[in-house]
């Protein structure tokens, strides 16, 4: 049995943009895997049918977003044209190319071109696109290359602020830039705007029968608010309509039913703020009436669950609607398991629980449902839903095996459910790994690994990282302590308690891991995480010695700073720590783990990246900084033009560097 060496996540394939045919037996589907060769995550196109099964159907490696035409016919958008890719990478000039292709085989035709960054695309039957781009205002109105790139040139040399946010992680500086809706025309070769300058698109669905779109828009200038509104555009005069129930509420997906009525999940964030769970609610736009139809429901919307072998979008598919019921993901417990809203507005899970799941997107294909899942230690594939019994929940049929022969070669060591309770009673869930070649009589190294979010988990399912880590002898232990998501709102609110509470459930959590395996080393461990488990390894080591090594990734060392310094600062801080530095300046230094840098004596890598707008680089600096101060062992990694996402979607020969970096670390001061 092969162990799962530093880049065996490249041989893993993710799904993404499931997509059905219009007679609805065909399945089209986005498969994206890491090319360390080239440096670059590949994406090519997929079909599934029943008689002809899983099939290739592009290879270009850079082929996304499929939209059915017809029953044969499919568009895309890539960047396979490699001459065109780096003319228009040397020159950032928006651009966006659509190819057609036919099922049932041959080459890709180039159908068109758009001179806009288009992210997501819908073709009308009139022959128009609705399109969703990136709205520049300094240069939307020209047309010619030349003045766009002189408006570009302009833009390099000076960068006008005059909002909030005004960069954005993954995507740079983004002033006065809005996601916008508009109606691309190809023979007339041009594009009209649905939305304002001001308005950012958040979420949106096109109902064809009604020749509507259904949005989701925050608009705001000079600082963009937490609220957002609920708006119906018709195509047929372009008029947008504010059908908001409400001003003070946070609107985060809509669906449409048969019928007409919409669908929607939210909250008004009143009393645990930011990371508050919602309800969902059915709105009729013929009079207004809403009607809320989750009264005890207190569980998140869509997959909250951690892993880093995911590429692609990250599956919160919308509510679908199907029989009598509404079909949508959420996150219960340590997993994200696909549930039923019925007409009384009970939920219940769709398939058996005989297997851990974690679900993201879904889909209708021949009647029956097909899922993207995680099944405990087995990476992403395609399932039908398929009946079990006569009567009952339904089971996991897999429909695809694109991971089967490369998870099945490879040492995988299965996580050991931990339930521990905390000092207050709280009952607590977490994992072991053991090491490869597990002998009892033996002592360990132990790692122990914190989730970022906070509101995300960990669950039983395959972890590239961790996996490594047993491969190279370490026992590995993770948990979702206080603050984590899949428990309802209560157990979630960690605001103005993060480094108490939750550092007590981590604490605890290791003190009966130990106490339970005594082949685990307890003055030979190792602690990590990154972004919110960046900021715990910060505080972890600022308030304990018993961790000999420590690796923070992406993290916060100081709330005043990270208030004023990243994409999310102002209003995050503000929410989560409940103050801001007028307000309370001290509440945010005493729980900065900054404060308590000259406390620390552990040997400390750093992981950070120099376009991380979320968790920006003067967090790391002035951690790294206080710690060399002090004369603690200290190491930083500065990964150049990488993001937050370095450990899940980073270039893949960065993504083997963080891993060795961190795995030699633990091992030189373990």
């Amino acid at each position: 049995m092969n162990k799962v060496s530093l880049d065996h996540f490249a041989a893993l394939r993710s799904i993404s943009s499931l997509q059905v045919s219009a007679d609805g037996h065909v399945l089209c589907f986005a498969v994206h895997q890491p090319d360390l060769e080239n440096n670059r995550n590949r994406s090519d196109l997929w079909l599934y049918d029943r008689e002809g099964g899983t099939r290739r159907l592009t290879t270009s490696g850079s082929d996304r977003h499929p939209r059915w035409l017809s029953d044969s016919e499919l568009v895309f958008l890539s960047n396979r044209d490699q001459s065109a890719e780096a003319d228009q990478k040397e020159k950032n000039i928006p651009k966006t190319i659509f190819y057609q292709i036919n099922s049932h085989g041959g080459e890709a035709q180039k159908l068109m071109e758009i001179p806009l960054e288009v992210s997501k695309f819908e073709p009308l039957s009139d022959g128009r696109w609705l399109i969703e781009f990136t709205y520049h205002p300094e240069w939307h109105h020209l047309t010619e290359e030349k003045d766009i790139l002189e408006k570009m040139e302009q833009a390099s040399s000076v960068q006008v602020i005059d909002e909030i946010p005004f960069w954005q992680n993954g995507s740079g500086f983004t002033n006065k830039t809005r996601t916008a809706l508009g109606l691309y025309d190809p023979v007339k070769n041009a594009s009209e705007m649905l939305t304002d300058q001001l308005s950012n698109v958040e979420d949106w669905v096109y109902d064809a029968e009604r020749h509507r779109i259904v949005l989701i828009q925050s608009q705001f200038k000079n600082k963009q608010v937490i609220y957002n509104s609920l708006a119906i555009c018709d195509l047929t005069d372009r008029s947008v309509k504010d059908i908001s129930h409400r001003d003070d509420f946070y609107y985060e997906i809509c669906s449409v039913a048969p019928d007409g009525t919409l669908l929607f999940y939210g909250s008004d964030t009143s009393r645990y703020g930011l990371n508050e769970n919602g309800s969902f609610y059915s709105l009729d736009p013929a009079d207004g009436s809403v009607k809320r139809l989750t009264e005890t429901f207190d569980g998140s919307f869509g997959n909250a669950v951690g892993t880093d072998i995911k590429l692609g979008s990250k599956g919160n598919s919308r509510p679908l609607y199907f029989g009598d019921q509404w079909l949508f993901v959420t996150t219960i417990g340590s997993e994200a398991p696909l549930v039923a809203l019925a007409q009384d507005g009970s939920v219940s899970r769709v398939a058996s629980e005989s297997s851990a799941s974690a679900c993201y997107e879904f889909a209708i294909v021949d009647g029956q449902i097909a899922v993207v899942a995680l099944l405990d230690q087995q990476p992403q594939e395609i399932y039908a839903l398929k009946a079990c019994d006569a009567v009952g929940p339904l089971g996991f049929d897999p429909l695809t095996a694109l991971n089967h022969v490369v998870a099945q070669e490879h040492f995988i060591s299965v996580p050991e459910e931990i339930r521990v309770t905390s000092k207050d009673g709280t009952e607590l869930t977490g994992w072991l790994m053991k090491p490869y070649g597990f002998d009892p009589l033996r002592r360990y190294t132990g790692i122990l690994n914190i989730h970022g979010g906070p509101k995300t988990v960990y669950g039983p399912f395959y972890y590239h990282e961790m996996q490594h880590w047993a491969s190279e002898g370490f026992a590995v232990m993770f948990m979702n302590p206080r603050g984590s998501d899949g428990r309802g709102n209560d157990f979630a609110d960690l605001r103005g308690k993060y480094g108490s509470v939750d550092y007590e459930d981590l604490m605890c959590f290791v003190d009966a891991v130990v106490e339970q395996h005594t082949w685990i080393d307890n003055d030979r461990l190792g602690v990590t995480g990154g972004s919110y488990g960046g900021f715990m390894t910060n505080w972890i080591i600022g308030h304990t010695h018993r961790f000999k090594a420590a690796a923070s990734q992406r993290s916060i060392s100081n709330w005043i700073s990270k208030f004023g310094t990243t994409d999310i600062g102002y209003f995050f801080v503000t929410d989560q720590i409940s103050a801001d530095p007028w307000s309370d300046f001290e509440l945010l230094w005493d729980q900065s783990p900054l404060k308590y840098a000259d406390k620390v004596k552990t040997p400390t890598l750093f992981i950070h990246s120099d376009e991380d707008y979320r968790c920006w680089t003067a967090e790391v600096y002035q951690m790294f900084t206080a710690l060399k101060y002090h004369g603690v062992q200290s190491r930083l990694c500065l990964f150049h033009g990488e993001n937050h996402e370095l450990s899940r979607s980073g270039k893949p020969k960065n993504r083997v560097r963080r891993l060795k970096e961190i795995t030699d670390w633990m091992r030189t001061y373990l």
